[in-house]
């Protein structure tokens, strides 16, 4: 089944693109200049201090630049794949359902944690975009392979079973916040089913 055509739907995915290429940009920049990601990473000691920006920022910041490339092309590719098929308003929806997952697990990490990422992210989207095209069968082997292969790293990274190549030596990857994407792409799905019924 095809989502009716929406007028204002070029127009969304144009600033959708407009505001991706500039978060990525940003993101690629935090990574090459240690500086700038220092002042940017999720730290909950300088959270508690005053600074809030980093309840954001730590999101835009990346260890190495190949971590905030692929984190900045998994959310390009999906926010894409669903904005085609449900508009940009949902991949907004999605992300600020995933931030509001995210942040607590956050500061569920302890003091001394310190987050730099955003591939809670590519998780919500990966998993809503899986589930929808279930429905819809357009794409579904493609995102069975990517959901498939983020779940089974989410579940070797829980028990320590393997690290990854896109994090510096030492860094130890953040399953409880990818998890917690994981669990926002879900309630996603559901949300936007639940809305299709009441529509309907």
């Amino acid at each position: 089944m095809h989502t009716p055509f929406d007028p204002a739907r070029p127009i969304q995915l144009a600033l959708l693109g407009l505001v991706g290429a500039l978060l990525a940009a940003f993101a690629i920049w935090s990574a090459v200049e240690p500086g700038i990601s220092l002042w940017l990473a999720f730290d909950r000691a300088d959270v508690a201090h005053g600074q809030w920006w980093r309840l954001l920022t730590g999101f835009l910041a990346h260890w190495t630049l190949l971590h905030a490339t692929a984190n900045a092309s998994g959310i390009a590719l999906l926010g894409w794949l669903i904005a085609r098929r449900d508009g940009a308003r949902i991949v907004g929806v999605l992300l600020l359902l995933s931030l509001s997952c995210q942040l607590p697990c956050l500061f569920a990490l302890g003091m001394d944690a310190e987050y730099r990422g955003a591939s809670g992210f590519v998780y919500t989207l990966a998993v809503f975009a899986w589930l929808r095209s279930m429905q819809t069968g357009r794409w579904r082997g493609l995102l069975l392979v990517l959901a498939l292969g983020a779940t089974i790293h989410l579940v070797l990274n829980a028990f320590a079973l393997s690290g990854t190549s896109l994090l510096p030596t030492g860094i130890a990857s953040t399953w409880q916040v990818h998890l917690a994407g994981l669990v926002a792409g879900i309630a996603g799905y559901r949300w936007r089913q639940s809305r299709a019924t009441t529509i309907i």
